[in-house]
């Protein structure tokens, strides 16, 4: 299995750039991160034209994800289980038989050391 991701900044203006990344290298699964684009304003249609069934999340300006894929998803997830986030949840999940395919965006900003990027 070959997946493919790409931190896309999915504004209208790069559409016709995913849909030839899409048709130039067909992998069946493709997962585009921080997508910036509220669910409503997601280019569905234009997915499903190229031949591709979707689905994401996002919000505004910021954070987003998507699952491509030729084969329609099964049991799409829109949250980490047992992970409180105030942000417009990151993760999708695509669920087959054989597989589960997570993309998840995860922005940082803060300093190596900082109390969020602590392990301990």
């Amino acid at each position: 299995m070959k997946l493919v991701t790409w931190n896309v900044q999915l504004a209208e203006v790069r559409l016709p750039q995913v849909v030839d990344w899409l048709d130039a290298a067909p992998t069946g699964r493709d997962l585009p991160a921080e997508t910036k684009l509220e669910d409503g304003k997601f280019p569905a249609v234009e997915i499903e034209t190229a031949g591709y069934h979707a689905v994401y999340s996002g919000q505004k300006d910021y954070n987003g994800v998507a699952i491509l894929a030729r084969a329609r998803p099964r049991g799409p997830s829109w949250a980490i289980p047992g992970f409180a986030d105030e942000q417009k949840p990151r993760a999708r999940l695509r669920r087959s038989a054989a597989c589960a395919i997570v993309c998840l965006y995860v922005p940082n900003g803060q300093s190596v050391g900082s109390a969020s990027t602590s392990t301990s």
